[in-house]
């Protein structure tokens, strides 16, 4: 439990309590002991939280993780509604095979360094599983820089050259200004006056904001995240856990004749 969040729980039921003791009752509270005024409830409950403190630990983690389930259930529900529009949105660029029967979604930001972490383990997995593709979809959180990525990203798609201008900031150190970003675009042999129309176009523009939109419905809030089947990864993953998910796409999916 983050201690900003135990924080705000704290004061936050301190608040409803001594409301509630003021604004609900009239003046005196009715107890086997006769009657008891609000200052008197007042005294009793902070007597009460002083000698028990863990009654409000208690309570902000039965609340945390009340939180917690709804939040996965209200993505699991929102997984479920999006994936027919993730099948139907086709423009988005792809690491591997195209034609590859597993498909795996991946938010990122090109400012994350987790991301770039993850970028080699999707490579090798990419390439050497003929049978699996994975889509990339935008998500840029981070900085003002991570939409021009973005924006180069996808533009670079247009020229069929997504995968290098995509590894090479990835791969670099240190923060992406959009004059390093066509930098990157030079040295991997992209068209860059081109590239500088397309980033700004309305078809770079629409494919980012369905993007956005993907994960704003997914109530993502952090990147990497995968869509692997029914399921919601967020955060990174290690190259064997990755495989273990795909292992299961592949037992799971309906045999040929």
């Amino acid at each position: 439990m983050s201690q900003n969040f135990f924080r705000f729980f704290v004061v936050g039921l301190l608040l409803v309590i001594a409301v509630s003791v003021y604004r609900y009752t009239d003046g005196s509270v009715m107890t086997g002991q006769g009657a008891v005024s609000q200052d008197d409830m007042a005294k009793i409950v902070e007597e009460t939280l002083l000698k028990k403190p863990e009654l409000v630990i208690q309570a902000a983690e039965s609340y945390q993780k009340t939180m917690q389930k709804k939040q996965e259930t209200d993505r699991q529900e929102a997984l479920t509604a999006i994936k027919p529009d993730l099948a139907k949105a086709t423009s988005f660029p792809i690491v591997g095979n195209p034609d590859a029967p597993i498909i795996v979604y991946e938010f990122l930001d090109y400012n994350c360094g987790y991301c770039k972490i993850m970028t080699p383990v999707v490579n090798a997995v990419a390439d050497a599983t003929k049978d699996v593709r994975f889509v990339i979809l935008d998500f840029p959180i981070l900085a003002p820089s991570s939409e021009d990525a973005a924006r180069a990203a996808l533009a670079a798609n247009k020229q069929g050259k997504f995968r290098p201008l995509h590894d090479a900031m990835m791969a670099h150190k240190g923060g992406l200004s959009k004059d390093v970003i066509l930098d990157l675009a030079k040295t991997a042999g992209l068209d860059v006056e081109k590239l500088k129309v397309d980033m700004s176009g309305s078809a770079v523009s629409q494919e980012l904001d369905a993007s956005k939109d993907f994960a704003k419905r997914l109530q993502l809030n952090g990147t990497p995240s995968f869509v692997i089947g029914d399921e919601l990864v967020p955060g990174a993953l290690s190259k064997e856990a990755l495989l273990e998910k795909i292992d299961a796409l592949r037992a799971a999916a309906p045999k040929k004749p």
